[in-house]
């Protein structure tokens, strides 16, 4: 896995079938609608591969997902995560995930944080140790 996961964020579900990758928001709107488009006949077809497309468009497949996905804080605390592997239903709505950060940052800006590490700060609020601390009390 690069050193780049850090700045990675997951964007949708994938299945690659046949050479080609379907997206959508979870696998199995994916394999129902190959079926409608006559694709394939079941909705996991043999021989597919189901895995999610990152932000910058690269596919991978549910393990290293799980990870970009932790990483990025895509995976609500304290949710049960599918062994090693990611499935769609794991991931917080993209929308909600922004609106968590947002409130989190306007928390350190309540408590008058002094921002000593930006980068954590800015993408990754959530993994600050004055935050937890905070939500873990509350």
């Amino acid at each position: 896995m690069p050193s780049s996961i850090s700045n990675m964020r997951i964007k949708c579900a994938a299945i690659r079938y046949n050479g080609k990758i379907y997206e959508g928001n979870k696998h199995c709107e994916i394999g129902l609608r190959m079926i409608n488009e006559g694709i394939c006949e079941t909705p996991y077809p043999s021989g597919d591969d189901q895995g999610f497309i990152t932000e910058c468009g690269k596919y991978v497949r549910r393990q290293p997902a799980l990870m970009i996905a932790l990483t990025s804080g895509q995976v609500e605390e304290g949710k049960h995560i599918h062994g090693t592997m990611l499935f769609s239903e794991d991931l917080i709505p993209s929308q909600k995930s922004d609106e968590i950060k947002k409130e989190i940052k306007e928390v350190c800006k309540e408590i008058g944080c002094s921002g000593i590490s930006p980068e954590l700060c800015d993408k990754q609020p959530q993994f600050c140790k004055i935050i937890k601390k905070i939500f873990k009390e509350n």
